[in-house]
């Protein structure tokens, strides 16, 4: 895994997903150190649900699921379930990370061509 991060980790604070949480506890909040510049933290809950946590350091929740709707018919990726303004929970799958199998980067570059026009179509202006 890369130690190239641009953005420090942020910490985890319970508080951002007070309403996602309902009467729902925290067994467990596990930092994911993959990533150059989100936090991520795999959350399990007490009812024995897993998610992730991703707290973003620039970027949107919107460009997020948009750019995971472009691969979706290809890979497995997961569900956004809730959001706030700078972060979204989501659903937790067991897998690899694109950095460990680098073999499947030109199918991901490939599912990537229509993220230019979506920014272009996304500036302000």
């Amino acid at each position: 895994m890369s130690t190239d991060r641009r953005n420090p980790y942020k910490p985890f604070d319970r508080y951002l997903i007070r309403d996602f949480l309902g009467k729902r506890e925290i067994s467990s909040a596990e930092l994911l150190p993959a990533g150059k510049s989100n936090t991520n933290y795999k959350l399990t809950l007490s009812d024995g649900e897993a998610y992730v946590l991703r707290l973003y350091s620039r970027g949107s929740a919107e460009l997020e699921t948009y750019v995971m709707s472009l691969v979706r018919d290809l890979v497995s990726v997961p569900l956004e379930i809730d959001r706030g303004e700078s972060w979204s929970v989501f659903t937790y799958l067991e897998g690899d990370t694109l950095e460990s199998v680098p073999e499947h980067s030109g199918v991901a570059a490939e599912a990537l061509q229509g993220y230019p026009q979506w920014c272009s179509s996304h500036q302000d202006g």
